[in-house]
């Protein structure tokens, strides 16, 4: 938890401060989703104008397996969803993403049983000792994106895109065992995508608006 908001805490903070300084709309996102490279992820998502810039960490719920992720997105193609209301759904995102992944094994002594019978002989094999960490990779990727918003109500969306990421940082550390099933295989290029929910938060134009009214009231008073 405390190395999330290590990650996420800065976003935040830079986020905030723009929106502050400018006089737009912004909204302040909570995202919950799963994708590639992504995995498992929650974060936050500032939508400004045309653009959004999201931070998240993610996991796969195992030990030692993680990933961090942030991207930035250009919105287009105008729809009206009500009187006053217009939402660019589409969106183009390019961002950066860096994973860690495990690889486990079984770590202790081996038995291996000759037993012969007549001209047939087999052989029996027993591995035996406690499940470890054998192996630990760490990648970086740059994904470039194709996305949609998909308007829930005021307060929920729904978010997918799809793209591709590629690998710029490829690195796996074997503790025992040697190369493991993959081998060391190296794919330079992969299927890059992410669903997610976005929970609303808060407009910063709706929050100053109404400071503004407060303020006034208080001078009327």
């Amino acid at each position: 938890m405390m190395r999330i908001l290590a990650y996420i805490l800065p976003f935040i903070i830079v986020s905030s401060a723009l929106c502050q300084q400018s006089g737009s709309s912004s909204k302040v996102n909570v995202i919950i989703g799963i994708g590639y490279p992504e995995i498992f992820h929650g974060g936050i998502r500032v939508n400004q104008k045309q653009w959004h810039f999201d931070a998240s960490s993610g996991t796969t719920f195992q030990k030692k397996e993680f990933a961090v992720n942030g991207n930035v997105a250009y919105h287009f193609g105008s729809k009206k969803l009500g009187e006053d209301f217009i939402q660019k759904l589409w969106y183009t995102s390019i961002g950066m993403a860096y994973m860690q992944w495990a690889e486990f094994g079984y770590n202790g002594p081996e038995t291996i049983s000759v037993t012969t019978t007549g001209s047939v002989t087999s052989v029996e094999y027993t591995q035996q000792g406690t499940q470890e960490i054998r192996a630990i990779g760490k990648e970086a990727y740059i994904n470039v994106r194709l996305g949609r918003d998909f308007r829930i109500n005021r307060w929920l969306n729904l978010s997918l895109s799809f793209g591709l990421g590629v690998n710029i940082h490829h690195n796996v550390e074997y503790f025992f065992g040697g190369q493991g099933m993959w081998g060391g295989l190296w794919i330079p290029v992969n299927p890059s995508g992410q669903f997610s929910l976005q929970f609303k938060l808060f407009n910063q134009k709706e929050h100053t608006l109404s400071n503004e009214l407060v303020s006034h009231n208080v001078h009327l008073n």
